[in-house]
């Protein structure tokens, strides 16, 4: 059964049982030619107001102090320096076709540093194919999934990545590269929201995560054992897991991140070993919380599935499986980058978005 067919089937089971239907996301064609001010001019047009309304509901779910905003506001210049030309003209010409403050577009693009939950996982099929899968959970589900959008970054009228995002955020949590590795971001929790942007104000070396994966994607010469070696030392604004799958056998690989440096990589094996890894947002060597056990049944639904039918199929239903799948599910993305016609991306609607 093709994935495409998975698919209907889940999101037409989901009606049957009074469950609100799943639907793609739109697609948006990001014209690295243009103008950096132009290229989210679509974008910006088409979710502007959703936009607005999110960025207060941010501002309440974080309890970010008024003192601490203004702080920002003033230091707002000085952290758009800090990025690469390009992105600062992004985040400015997304600010302005919005009617937004400048401090306002960077706390949308530093969401995900600050907090989301996920799970994720890469794993090698029988026949060494590399695939790829996430879900994105978040405090504030519904808004995120009236903002999310698939990207398809293109120079000279060739994609030179894709991408799941949301409306106003120029980085990427979940990404591939076609024919070199697949990403996904996972947030990792340790410290308290607020450090990431301490951080991001006081550290002008540490990297705004999303915007870094970026980076990686957008470069001609990444390919996944650079893209592990690069994501191994690269400081952060924030503690992350960097999930990342390529196109060769024993190409997967979970990265534990603090600030400065990893803690820890987890490969899949090139032998008959481990053929997956998988990642939450708790570190493999110590128990998840009973209150946010999705590592667990994650693993269990993978050993009844196991390597022989492992595919992306049996991977969305992994990741449609309560708790993995939750009323925090914004969406579940699939993909392979030996494959990268696969790319798939589908939001997780209503209150109930578990088959």
């Amino acid at each position: 059964m093709h994935w495409s067919t998975v698919f209907s089937f889940v999101c037409v089971s989901s009606i049957l049982f009074g469950i609100s239907s799943c639907h793609t996301p739109p697609t948006y064609t990001i014209n690295l030619d243009e103008a950096p001010k132009l290229r989210w001019k679509e974008v910006a047009k088409d979710y502007g107001t959703q936009m607005v309304n999110f960025r207060s509901k941010m501002v309440q779910l974080l309890k970010i102090p008024v003192a601490l905003l203004d702080v920002l506001e003033t230091q707002a210049p000085a952290i758009l320096a800090h990025l690469p030309n390009e992105y600062a003209g992004e985040i400015v010409g997304l600010a302005q076709a919005i009617g937004l403050p400048l401090t306002d577009m960077i706390l949308v693009n530093i969401i995900y540093d600050m907090t989301a939950a996920c799970t994720s996982i890469v794993a090698q099929t029988t026949d060494d194919k590399i695939i790829h899968a996430r879900n994105l959970d978040y405090s504030l589900p519904m808004e995120l999934r009236n903002l999310t959008i698939i990207v398809d970054v293109q120079r000279n009228n060739l994609t030179v990545f894709n991408g799941v995002t949301f409306a106003g955020m120029i980085g990427l949590a979940t990404g591939q590269k076609p024919n070199r590795f697949t990403i996904s971001l996972n947030q990792r929790n340790k410290g308290f929201r607020l450090e990431n942007l301490y951080e991001m104000l006081l550290n002008r070396e540490a990297h705004f995560v999303t915007l870094y994966i970026r980076g990686e994607l957008e470069s001609d010469e990444s390919e996944f054992n650079s893209a592990v070696e690069n994501f191994q030392i690269a400081p952060f604004m924030a503690p992350c897991y960097i999930i990342l799958g390529g196109v060769k056998p024993g190409e997967g690989a979970v990265i534990t991140r603090g600030r400065e440096a990893e803690l820890d990589v987890r490969f899949i094996d090139k032998g008959k070993g481990a053929w997956y890894v998988l990642e939450t947002n708790y570190d493999w060597w110590e128990p998840p919380p009973s209150s946010d056990n999705r590592r667990d049944p994650a693993v269990k639904h993978m050993k009844d599935v196991g390597r022989s039918k492992i595919s992306l199929d049996t991977l969305y239903e992994v990741l449609s499986t309560p708790p993995v799948c939750n009323n925090g599910t914004t969406y579940t993305a699939m993909m392979s980058a030996g494959k990268p016609d696969e790319f798939r991306a589908v939001i997780r609607d209503k209150d109930t978005p578990c088959k």
